[in-house]
């Protein structure tokens, strides 16, 4: 459970009557407006409440219940007492790069690519992502990881031998993913050129010299109606993902994604996949 914070609607009607009703809100303001929205199978509570530069009046601040509730507020909104932030940037970015590789996976799925061909690249200097090996290689027989630390991916990387047979291969060096039918980019590196694969990254920014595939779109509708204005989309489904429960948020792959731009969706991006290696073979 969590709660989700914003403003209420600044008093309506002509100038006479707002005074009256600014005047008599100092006062005695009114009560915050509290209400339980369930979702996916579980639910947060939405409150709506007077603010004054970005902070919430101490009469409403002495009227909610308090104790370290996880919560998310609305842009240029500050928490109140007793309220700490629901998710961390940390687990915003693991949404994040689960999407994008479930995405990846889907287009590999969706793709003409046999199974000896679905090479992919896991770029990850800081080592942060390791569990998503397991993932990649349910579908992906060669998978090459790129890091800087390859002591913190061993205890997976040793699983995946025991339990699939599959080895994990690692490098330190970024030309050493050429050939992949696609990449996964999880850090803030350089890149050289990989075109024409795929990287789909954690990236705001299109990849200059690559086929780069950020900002992905991905939701459940019945979440996404349920999502408080403010209150930021990747937070919102982290914080019913960490803190509700709701396994299928994990699960999710993007609708579509940013490819230069244009909007692309996943049938496309197996399209490119699967032309891609058309040509190599015509090459070969």
């Amino acid at each position: 459970m969590f709660v989700t914070f914003d403003e209420l609607p600044p008093p309506q009607g002509g100038a006479l009557r707002r005074i009256t009703r600014s005047l008599r809100d100092k006062i005695k303001p009114p009560k915050p407006e509290i209400q339980k929205i369930e979702v996916c199978g579980s639910f947060f509570f939405d409150v709506r409440a007077y603010w004054k530069d970005g902070r919430l009046l101490q009469a409403h601040e002495r009227s909610l219940l308090t104790g370290r509730r996880g919560a998310l507020a609305a842009r240029g909104l500050t928490l109140p007492q007793g309220f700490r932030p629901a998710v961390s940037e940390d687990q915003v970015a693991r949404l994040r790069a689960e999407v994008l590789c479930n995405t990846l996976l889907r287009a590999l799925q969706r793709s003409a690519l046999p199974l000896y061909c679905r090479r992919v690249g896991l770029i990850d200097p800081e080592c942060l992502y390791p569990f998503l090996l397991e993932k990649l290689i349910k579908y992906c027989p060669v998978v090459l990881v790129c890091t800087d630390r390859p002591e913190r991916y061993a205890p997976y990387a040793e699983r995946m031998l025991e339990e699939y047979g599959a080895p994990i291969t690692f490098t330190g060096e970024l030309p050493a993913l050429g050939g992949c039918a696609a990449l996964l980019d999880l850090g803030a590196l350089p890149l050289p050129s990989f075109y024409p694969a795929p990287v789909f990254s954690m990236r705001a920014e299109p990849i200059e010299h690559n086929l780069s595939l950020v900002l992905p779109h991905y939701g459940l509708p019945e979440a996404d109606e349920a999502i408080p204005p403010g209150i930021d989309r990747d937070e919102f489904y982290t914080a019913l993902w960490q803190l509700c429960g709701v396994e299928a948020v994990g699960g999710l792959c993007a609708s579509s994604m940013l490819c230069k731009s244009r909007r692309v969706t996943v049938p496309q991006i197996a399209a490119q996949l699967s032309q891609n290696q058309e040509q190599v073979q015509i090459l070969e």
